[in-house]
């Protein structure tokens, strides 16, 4: 079993390995426990499916956290979310990068899923309405 430092150890007594924090308490604690001296990554692991609610707020906190200067990468699998939010979109087909782009449209969503899509709203309130499945 490796050996650990103290300050990994007083960080690690915060943390309950066991426990699913809500995202804005998720967040404190990972400012709490960064002992080192630069920029460190953050991997979040967010369930958004389920609470509609959850998942505009969990969305709002990775924004505001980007607008801070640290790079957020998410993966969504939630046309609406990802049509909201992101300032980048690197979309992934069969494991290799099919689009690289800086905003989700109707067309990029057809040539990616081989669905058609209508954009609806704009702003925070952007979202797709998939149709029916076409040939790619």
């Amino acid at each position: 079993m490796p050996k650990h430092g103290k300050k990994y150890r007083i960080a690690a007594e915060k943390v309950d390995p066991l426990k699913q924090y809500p995202p804005a308490e998720g967040v404190k604690l990972v400012k709490e426990t960064a002992f080192a001296g630069f920029d460190e990554s953050v991997e979040l692991h967010i369930r958004t499916g389920l609470d509609p609610r959850h998942a505009i707020q969990s969305m709002r906190l990775l924004s505001e956290i980007a607008r801070g200067g640290t790079l957020v990468i998410a993966s969504l699998h939630d046309l609406t979310l990802a049509a909201r939010y992101p300032d980048r979109f690197i979309i992934l087909v069969d494991g290799a990068v099919m689009a690289d782009e800086q905003t989700l449209t109707a067309e990029l969503i057809h040539r990616a899923f081989g669905v058609s899509a209508v954009l609806t709203g704009t702003g925070d309130s952007r979202s797709f309405t998939l149709l029916s499945p076409v040939d790619k």
